[in-house]
């Protein structure tokens, strides 16, 4: 790749190898666990808000019920454990909740299924099967089955893991009764194995290697001060070895997939010379329907049909776009050193890397935070790799305590003033913490 956006050190982490499996991964077995969001509102007229709880769906056991192993399967709900319990079983692909009171059985997932099929039969459709793939879960590849109504309302499913949604609701959650649940996180025996950006991950094949792959993340900040992702406004992009020439220019094909149920795939060209990174204008505002009396030029310079995404060569002062330079320096971390650029609208963009704040592509049409929900929101960078192999990630550096520091700061300047108590990663605190660092009424502490 022509990559003159230079990186200045940088130590890479190797991943595991994605060696190839036919290999079936059950969706029940002991030690498996979902969290979820639940996501709701309270109150009446204008004390109503969005408020947001903590749900857990666990095996506990296993019995036998007509020659068949069912698994016990309880949830809770802040902690709080409910005392209701269904029964599950798994046969051939399929994965059955079985009704101890009626006897009968019904399917919930067919991991089966191939492209064409409808599931519409299960009560919410039609839901036909429109693509099916394998995705890497912990360096092994998994089925994707990816299930469209008429209206392109999209459902994913990953083997082993089940939907975005409530498990038990395999095509997706009717939300009359205001109630959002959002899968958070898949373990097996106490390891993470799956998140809710996984269902956006670029497909897996044998003899395809990813040069590299950006995924951000909305996240919501309510009024009780507890974030949660998502997952309809998550970005994944990715580059192969894919090349187009254009005009006499070659291109990067960057590949884009934007949400989860829909999901949006799409592809750009994308090119990368003497420290800027250019966009084919016509497929930029295809894309993402760029707002604005101008369109694109608006937001970004625009040169000869391509839009100026990014210029690492800009000095503290310099103009760009519609934002002016505030702040150029050079990042010191264990894990990267490269140049840092602090836009004045609040944006920061990292050399080699991109926008850290906004989303690759569209973060000057971002603002830092923005209201949702009588709450508020700001989009991150959650995690970069080069050759499949992790450069960046969203703990790696502080930079993302500021990040989470610049929302309460805002929140608290707009919305309330109080003495709440934070920690860096923006969890409410019930108390100063003995040592360490602490956010209060906007402002960060050390206790040493």
């Amino acid at each position: 790749m022509k990559n003159s956006i230079h990186l200045l050190s940088i130590v890479l982490i190797p991943l595991l190898s994605s060696a190839q499996t036919n290999e079936y991964h059950s969706l029940l077995q002991q030690g498996k666990e979902w969290n979820y969001d639940v996501a709701y509102y309270e109150g009446y007229g204008n004390d109503m808000v969005r408020k947001h709880s903590d749900f857990k769906i666990w095996i506990d056991g296993d019995t036998i019920i007509s020659d068949k192993r069912c698994f016990k399967i309880r949830t809770s709900m802040d902690g709080v454990a409910s005392s209701y319990l269904s029964l599950w079983y798994e046969d051939a692909f399929k994965v059955y909740y079985y009704n101890n009171i009626t006897k009968n059985s019904f399917v919930e997932y067919d991991f089966g299924m191939t492209v064409g099929e409808d599931a519409s039969s299960w009560g919410q459709g039609p839901f036909e099967v429109m693509r099916v793939d394998s995705v890497l879960v912990v360096q092994k590849p998994r089925k994707r089955i990816v299930l469209q109504r008429p209206d392109g309302e999209t459902v994913p499913w990953i083997e082993g893991v089940g939907n975005p949604g409530l498990l038990e609701e395999p095509l997706g959650h009717m939300v009359s009764d205001g109630i959002v649940y959002t899968l958070l996180s898949c373990y097996e025996n106490g390891e993470c194995i799956f998140e809710t950006k996984d269902f956006c991950s670029p497909p897996y094949t044998v003899d395809t290697t990813l040069d590299r792959q950006w995924h951000y993340i909305d996240k919501y900040i309510d009024n009780h001060g507890k974030g949660f992702p998502d997952m309809n406004s998550q970005q994944t992009m990715w580059t192969t070895h894919k090349k187009q020439q254009r005009e006499g220019k070659e291109y990067d094909v960057m590949f884009y997939n934007r949400g989860i149920t829909p999901l949006k795939e799409d592809s750009i060209l994308v090119r990368w010379e003497n420290g800027r990174v250019y966009a084919i204008q016509e497929d930029y505002e295809r894309i993402f329907h760029t707002a604005g009396a101008n369109g694109v030029s608006e937001y970004y310079p625009c040169e000869n049909g391509e839009v100026v995404l990014y210029d690492f060569n800009v000095e503290k002062g310099d103009i760009f776009g519609n934002s002016t330079v505030s702040e150029v320096t050079v990042t010191e971390d264990a894990i990267v050193s490269r140049k840092l650029i602090t836009l004045d609208n609040g944006h920061s963009i990292m050399e080699g890397i991109g926008s850290l704040t906004g989303g690759f592509f569209d973060y000057m049409q971002k603002p830092l935070w923005e209201k949702r929900w009588e709450g508020w929101m700001c989009c991150y960078l959650d995690a970069y790799e080069e050759q499949e192999q992790s450069v960046f990630m969203q703990n790696d550096m502080d930079i993302y305590n500021k990040i989470i520091l610049s929302v309460f700061e805002m929140e608290t300047k707009h919305i309330h003033k109080n003495e709440t108590i934070y920690d860096l990663q923006g969890r409410q605190l019930h108390s100063k913490p003995a040592k360490g660092m602490y956010i209060q009424n906007g402002k960060k502490y050390v206790v040493k």
